[in-house]
């Protein structure tokens, strides 16, 4: 169906339409607004890195630990890249920063740990409900 232009106008002049269109262009961020605050809405990149020994057989542990930060941190990673590596390395990192080593802390580390660490360093006031909660302490 075709509106000519002169049908369009006159649709558009209606006080119901201008009301609905003076809200959107409230909605819609205004393009005069100050670098800094620009800077405030851009999303950040958070990119999460596991890398796993495929000489160990660690690939499972390593997809099961991102599919748990990608259910936890759904809208917040950017990405979680699983990288094959050998001699036992299992390590997390977020945007290049080492968060956790295998080797260094002589164990795999717990969903729960690495979740915090992440949390801790993309929206530290976050509440991850009950992998913030200690063991001992009641629901």
């Amino acid at each position: 169906m075709l509106i000519q232009f002169s049908a369009l106008v006159e649709i558009l002049n209606r006080p119901i339409l201008q009301s609905i269109t003076v809200r959107m262009n409230i909605l819609r961020e205004p393009d005069s607004e100050s670098n800094n605050s620009e800077m405030s809405n851009k999303p950040k990149i958070n990119n999460v890195e596991i890398t796993y020994c495929t000489q160990c057989l660690w690939l499972l542990r390593a997809a099961w630990l991102a599919q748990e930060l990608l259910t936890t941190f759904d809208l917040d990673l950017t990405s979680v890249a699983l990288k094959p590596g050998t001699g036992g390395v299992f390590q997390v990192t977020l945007n290049t920063v080492l968060l956790f080593s295998r080797k260094d802390a002589g164990r795999f580390p717990e969903a729960k740990e690495i979740k915090q660490l992440i949390r801790d360093h993309i929206d530290p006031e976050r509440d991850l409900g009950h992998s913030d909660r200690a063991k001992n302490e009641s629901v």
